[in-house]
C-alpha cells in the first residue's frame, strides 16, 4: 500500500471511530435520555475504537455511501451500547429529536471524514513530490528511485568480521611482561 492510501486509511478509522462514539453520546443526550456514566462512556468508546479500526483497515470503506454506512453503524452500535450499558431501555419508542439528531450527524461527519480522506492522501502525495524534487531522488527516466543504501560492498563487512579473528596485537608474552 502506497504512503498516501494507508494514512488516508488510518485517519479515517480514527474519524469514524470517534465521531461514532462522540455522535452516540452527543444525540443519545441531545434526544432526552440521560446522561451515561462513566462506565457506559468507557464501553462506548472500545466499542466505537474498533469500528473505527473496522473502517480503517476494511478495503471498500472509502466514498462517502461506505463512509456513511459504517459511521451509522458505529452510531447505533454505540446507541445501544449506552442504552444497555446505562440499565435503561426506551425500547421501541425513540424520540424523533434522538433519530433526527442521529442521521443528521452521520451524514455531517460521513461528508467531513471523506473531506479529510481526500485532503490527507492529496497533502501526503504532494509533500511526497516535493520531497523527490528537493532530494533529488529521481533517475535520468525520471521515476523516482530510493537513494541506495550507504554500505553496499559485500567486502567491507567480510574484512570487518575477519578483523577480530586474527594475530594483531602485541604478542602474549608482552602480556605478562
Amino acid at each position: 500500500m502506497n504512503a498516501a492510501p494507508a494514512c488516508a486509511a488510518r485517519l479515517r478509522g480514527g474519524f469514524v471511530g470517534g465521531t461514532s462514539a462522540a455522535v452516540a453520546v452527543g444525540a443519545h443526550g441531545a434526544g432526552g435520555a440521560m446522561v451515561p456514566g462513566a462506565g457506559s462512556v468507557v464501553l462506548v468508546l472500545s466499542v466505537c475504537a474498533v469500528i473505527g479500526g473496522i473502517a480503517a483497515t476494511a478495503r471498500r470503506v472509502r466514498g462517502f455511501v461506505p463512509v456513511l454506512a459504517v459511521v451509522a453503524a458505529g452510531q447505533a452500535i454505540g446507541h445501544c451500547t449506552l442504552v444497555f450499558a446505562s440499565g435503561h431501555t426506551h425500547g421501541a419508542h425513540w424520540s424523533a429529536a434522538m433519530i433526527t439528531a442521529h442521521v443528521v450527524a452521520a451524514v455531517v461527519c460521513a461528508a467531513l471524514i471523506c473531506a479529510a480522506d481526500h485532503l490527507c492522501e492529496a497533502a501526503v502525495r504532494r509533500v511526497r513530490r516535493l520531497v523527490v524534487v528537493v532530494l533529488d531522488v529521481t533517475d535520468d527516466d525520471g521515476l523516482y528511485h530510493p537513494a541506495p543504501p550507504p554500505l553496499q560492498h559485500h567486502l567491507v563487512p567480510r574484512l570487518l568480521v575477519r578483523s577480530a579473528f586474527g594475530t594483531r596485537g602485541p604478542p602474549a608474552s608482552a602480556l605478562f611482561a
